[in-house]
């Protein structure tokens, strides 16, 4: 059961530190994390899923946010129980986050966000990925410290997120050489890599490019859903420059075939890089 002293959160401002505090006063938190419970301890009277055209939810509080009610859109198209429930962390987060408005309407835009100059959006994805996915819960254990497309899976039911949620967090906060790249109909969409991938990829990184020509993510013509395929390739054909690193022979490519032409690849090394000396 969760239990908040809000005084206890006066002097927080930032994602990281609401979500520290919230587990210091709640050591035996239970995964999936529960939102509702949350919600309820600071404030939210009320959550109502409804359908909501454009947007993907919504915070209406009272001017001082002591009070407020969260509507999430749980139409068709607005995709599933864990897109929902990053919806109501979001939304979580603009109640929590001193900064924030009292009203929020947030769209699918919103939501998915890079933008440096939404600055209270990228906050609220911040504060959605480390609630429902705490660091101090997520970053360790066995399905953590051995990178595959399997565990990843494994991890997004655990903690009851979509898979590319699970897969951002993942990725951006491993100790390995790690990137993936999410693609569609063999087109390049977006990617993630960890810190300690050092190296350039051989294509340009623009919405629409086609994915390297003799990589297994191109040449796969298995388009079952939820298949997984893995293989070594030349790292040369993925990697043009190494940035001060040398680079491995291979690079191990995994395969994640989704949906409606979605994919994604997982790019990983056997072997450990190695600095270049006197670069």
């Amino acid at each position: 059961m969760i239990k908040l002293d809000l005084i206890e959160f006066a002097d927080y401002i930032r994602p990281k530190e609401i979500v520290d505090e919230i587990l210091k006063q709640n050591p035996n938190i239970k995964i999936p994390i529960p939102l509702s419970e949350i919600a309820k301890n600071i404030g939210i009277v009320d959550i109502d899923y409804r359908p909501l055209g454009n947007l993907e939810g919504a915070l209406v509080a009272n001017e001082y946010k002591t009070e407020g009610v969260i509507l999430i859109n749980n139409s068709k198209e607005a995709g599933t129980k864990e897109r929902q429930r990053f919806t109501l962390g979001h939304e979580i987060g603009h109640f929590m986050i001193p900064r924030h408005g009292h009203k929020m309407s947030c769209s699918i835009s919103d939501m998915s966000t890079t933008n440096k100059d939404e600055k209270i959006e990228i906050e609220a994805n911040d504060f959605a990925s480390k609630i429902l996915m705490p660091d101090q819960l997520f970053c360790k254990g066995s399905l953590f410290d051995n990178p595959s497309i399997e565990n990843i899976k494994k991890l997004a039911v655990i903690y009851g997120v979509s898979f590319a949620a699970c897969s951002n967090k993942y990725i951006t906060n491993h100790h390995e050489p790690l990137a993936m790249v999410f693609y569609k109909n063999k087109k390049f969409r977006y990617f993630k890599k960890s810190k300690d991938f050092p190296f350039y990829f051989s294509f340009e990184c623009k919405k629409g490019t086609q994915l390297p020509l003799d990589s297994l993510a191109n040449n796969l013509n298995d388009f079952s859903d939820e298949n997984i395929s893995l293989d070594y390739t030349d790292a040369s054909v993925w990697i043009s420059k190494t940035n001060g690193f040398l680079l491995p022979d291979e690079i191990i490519e995994e395969v994640y075939i989704q949906k409606n032409g979605y994919s994604v690849v997982l790019l990983k090394f056997e072997e450990e890089i190695e600095e270049i000396e006197n670069y």
